[in-house]
């Protein structure tokens, strides 16, 4: 599998090089679903998505400078969303049901947080109404947002 972004993980599609290929897909990176991500079902490639948490950027009050999720806090913010204690479940099911998303690499620290990862998972998808009020949001206040590598 190709990982990568942007204009680059368009070239690793059109290889043909891969079977399957990585992006960035959480709440605070949605363009891939609307670019990328059909056209690696189009070449019949498999779909990882990486950072379905969004590096978790609700832990955060004030900026996080240099932390790794700073890019996904300044986004989070403005997009003016704010789903406090369900945050973690909100952002997983946004990303792991997404048609086309065949799996999703969640990191953690421990096996407590893998098992809470898996109960959540296990609600399945978000209703239409919050799925639009996301997808809407994003639409909204992207700016040219590209995708973190």
């Amino acid at each position: 599998a190709y990982s990568g972004e942007n204009e680059d993980l368009r070239q690793a599609i059109y290889s043909h090089a891969f079977g399957a290929v990585q992006a960035s897909v959480n709440i605070f990176d949605q363009k891939v679903l609307y670019s990328t991500l059909p056209m690696a079902k189009q070449q019949y490639m498999g779909f990882i998505a990486k950072r379905p948490l969004g590096n978790a950027p609700w832990r955060f009050k004030e900026t996080p400078v240099g932390h790794y999720c700073e890019v996904y806090w300044h986004r989070m913010n403005s997009m003016r969303l704010d789903f406090g204690e369900l945050w973690p479940e909100v952002a997983l099911r946004f990303t792991v049901f997404r048609f086309g998303v065949d799996t999703a690499i969640v990191g953690s620290t421990s096996i407590e947080h893998i098992r809470a990862n898996i109960a959540l998972t296990n609600k399945g998808r978000l209703d239409d109404d919050l799925l639009y009020l996301v997808s809407s949001r994003f639409a909204k206040k992207e700016d040219n947002w590209t995708g973190q590598i």
